[in-house]
């Protein structure tokens, strides 16, 4: 009598727990805000900082992305709500104004850019030191802001002719306009 050979069968581990239940991802601990459950479950928290403290991550940025209606913006209120308790400080562009009542109630005044507006950002002003000694950041700012202005990619010249003259304003003064 001839022996048949069991054929392999290939399962996930999201799966195969239900057979073996002890095969399940350890996860991300439970550090940081709580934002759900888990596939398995159990509570998810994140903290990009912490991960980036121990190594986890290479850079505590986010991108959240999505179709529109899915709960993109309570995510990310959500979020910068609860990092909050953390001490943690969110920037936010804003150009709908719908974060208004979370900064409200975080006792947070929005500052506003806008025809008519005093308020004034100067994209050669540097706080850093360091920055201010290689103007290639500020060159690289002034530039996203004249390209956006303009509506389209600087050319070559324009581009020479932006980096001598923030190369100049710099040198000229401690904090060029």
């Amino acid at each position: 009598m001839s022996r048949r050979a069991v054929p392999a069968h290939r399962a996930t581990t999201a799966h195969l727990q239900a057979l073996y239940p002890l095969v399940a991802g350890r996860g991300l601990g439970a550090h940081g805000v709580y934002l759900g459950r888990d596939l398995h479950g159990g509570p998810f928290c994140f903290d990009p900082w912490e991960l980036y403290a121990r190594g986890a991550l290479t850079n505590p940025n986010l991108v959240v992305a999505g179709q529109i209606g899915r709960g993109k913006s309570t995510f990310v209120k959500t979020f910068v709500w609860r990092q909050l308790v953390f001490g943690r400080r969110a920037w936010i562009v804003d150009p709908k104004g719908e974060y208004r009542r979370l900064a409200a109630a975080a006792g947070v005044t929005p500052l506003r850019l806008g025809p008519g507006s005093p308020l004034r950002l100067n994209p050669l002003g540097v706080a850093d030191p360091a920055a201010r000694a290689d103007p290639r950041v500020q060159v690289e700012l002034v530039a996203s802001v004249a390209g956006a202005g303009l509506g389209r990619p600087l050319g070559p010249a324009e581009r020479t002719a932006l980096d001598l003259a923030v190369r100049a304003a710099a040198e000229a003064s401690r904090e060029p306009t």
